[in-house]
Parts: C-alpha cells; sequence; structure tokens
C-alpha cells in the first residue's frame, strides 16, 4: 500500500489481511510476507508438485501474479474468483468429515444415554464441545474465516442444524424424517447474501402442516446466504424444520436470528451475489454447532467469542 487517508487506525490492508508495524510485513498464518519486495520471509512448509514448476519456488508469493491471487494461508495460491470455493472445498475434504462423524457419534451416545448415566452423557458432551472448537479455531484462524457456533441455549434450533449438516434433514426428499434416512448433507461453509423476501418455507413441509402457534420455520441454510433459498430447497440442499418462536425471532435477545445479526456485524461478513459464480471472501463464514455450549462465535484470528 503506496498511501492512504483518513486517521483511523487499521492493520487489516492489502488482500484483507493483518501488517504487523512490528516487523513491517503481512503476517499469513504460516510464514510472513514482505510487500516490498513480494516475497515471503521464510520457506514454503509445502515441497510443491512436480507438474507445476512455479510451485517449486520457495519464497515468491502467489507466482509472482498478486493481482488475480491471493494465499491467506501462507502454504498455497488460491485465485479469487474460486478463492471461496477452493478454500472451502479443501477444508471440507480434510477436516469436515471427522467433525461431523463425531457429532454422528456423539447424538447416538445421547440417544441411547438414561438417567442413569446422564452425567457419563453430559462428560461425552463437554468433551465434543472442546474438540469441535479447537478444530474450528484453527481452521478460523489458518483461513481467516469467522465461524457462528450453534448451542444449547436455543436446543430445537441445534437439534434442526446438527440433523441438517449431518445428512438427516428435513429436506425436499424426506420433510418428515419418516423412516429415519440419510439424505444429502447441507453446508457448513456459507456465503452471506441478500436475503430472498417473502415466506416461501411456509409453503412446503414440514412447515406447512406441523407449525404450531407462535412457532416460526427455521431453514438451514440460513435463507440471508447464497446456499439457502427456494432454488437450493428444490435441489434437496434446504432443511425446514417447525422451531418455538422464542428461539427464532428477532425480539428475543438471545434467539436465533438475533445472535446471526450480531454475528455479522462483530465478525463484518458481507454481503455477497446470491450468484455462485461469483462470491466475494469477506462474505464466508462456518455455521457449526456444539453439543454442550451455549451458542458463540469465533473471529477471524480464531479467538471464540461470547455473545
Amino acid at each position: 500500500m503506496s498511501q492512504k487517508t483518513g486517521t483511523t487506525e487499521n492493520d487489516y490492508r492489502f488482500a484483507g489481511e493483518q501488517f504487523d508495524s512490528h516487523v513491517g510485513q503481512y503476517y499469513l498464518r504460516a510464514r510472513y510476507y514482505d510487500a516490498g519486495v513480494g516475497r515471503f520471509a521464510g520457506r514454503d512448509p509445502f515441497e510443491g508438485e512436480m507438474m507445476q514448476p512455479l510451485s517449486l519456488a520457495k519464497y515468491p508469493y502467489v507466482h509472482g501474479n498478486p493481482v488475480n491471487a491471493i494465499d491467506p494461508s501462507g502454504m498455497f495460491l488460491i485465485t479469487e474468483l474460486n478463492a471461496a470455493e477452493s478454500t472451502n472445498n479443501s477444508i471440507q475434504a480434510n477436516q469436515i468429515p471427522s467433525w461431523i462423524d463425531r457429532l454422528q457419534s456423539v447424538f447416538l451416545e445421547l440417544a441411547k444415554a438414561t438417567a442413569d448415566v446422564a452425567a457419563q452423557a453430559l462428560e461425552v458432551m463437554i468433551e465434543a464441545s472442546i474438540e469441535i472448537n479447537e478444530a474450528l479455531e484453527l481452521v478460523t484462524r489458518t483461513f481467516h474465516i469467522p465461524a457462528i457456533v450453534w448451542g444449547v441455549d436455543i436446543p430445537v434450533t441445534t437439534f434442526h442444524t446438527t440433523s441438517a449438516i449431518t445428512g438427516f434433514g428435513f429436506t425436499r426428499d424426506n420433510p418428515f424424517q419418516v423412516p429415519l434416512s440419510p439424505v444429502t448433507p447441507v453446508p457448513v461453509f456459507l456465503n452471506r447474501a441478500s436475503r430472498i423476501d417473502g415466506k416461501w418455507y411456509d409453503r412446503h413441509e414440514p412447515c406447512a402442516s406441523g407449525k404450531l402457534p407462535g412457532d416460526f420455520c427455521d431453514e438451514y441454510p440460513f435463507g440471508s446466504t447464497s446456499q439457502g433459498g427456494p432454488d437450493k430447497y428444490d435441489a434437496g440442499l434446504v432443511s425446514l424444520l417447525p422451531i418455538p418462536g422464542r428461539e427464532q425471532s428477532i425480539r428475543e435477545d438471545d434467539s436465533q436470528g438475533t445472535r446471526l445479526g450480531q454475528f455479522y456485524r462483530r465478525a463484518h461478513v458481507e454481503v455477497g451475489p446470491r450468484s455462485p459464480e461469483y462470491i466475494i471472501p469477506g462474505s464466508r463464514f462456518i455455521s457449526f454447532v456444539t453439543p454442550g455450549f451455549t451458542t458463540y462465535w469465533i473471529n477471524r484470528d480464531g479467538e471464540s467469542q461470547v455473545f
């Protein structure tokens, strides 16, 4: 950055990354980047691919192409146009299956639990929650993506999200989960987008006939993301479930609606387009669940925050 205007202090500059004024370089997790010379200060820990000669060089930043690519981890290049999808796919392939398997095992254990083993069940939930939190803090810190983690303070909503991401959601293919059967898991890596007007989901099961007075129809992924909406529902990628209004209404201080709005503001999650062809990096975030803690969020530096 050659110049700036205004007096507001801001350490997040080139490509939205943190500038360390003490060393005069950018902190990119695995190593520091010197923008003055366009090179990293430390050796690339990745050995490179023989079929991609540029990846064998250990110090250049994004193969000398900073206009079209970024390197938020200090370990590999991703292009701006595909940054969100490339990052998401990388983490999904290596991290998410193990987290979801862990969630499934925890909830199966809880389903078998009786009053006699309530204390043991609680211990299992806390242990799993700690593991999930550690993994999420690592990913948010590495990829500079914030996360919101739904918890036991909104139990029905958290149950719905858990069902959806573990492949037992209430989608178009099996809206009542009768019989209980797996469906396509919905995403946990989401992108904020402009919300679709209208309560389209109230026309579909299980919300059409299953809502009680005061209930809201919960849509996951959220309607305020590019992964939500009626088109994704038609593709079997959105789960719907009636939820008590106190867990959903923005009039309640600790509801999902209120918490999601607070998270968007505090984590500075930008509103991007609904089109999947182009997703801005600032709109990315993770939505996950915890079986043992109350709802919290994690900032882009991997630090857990309370609401």
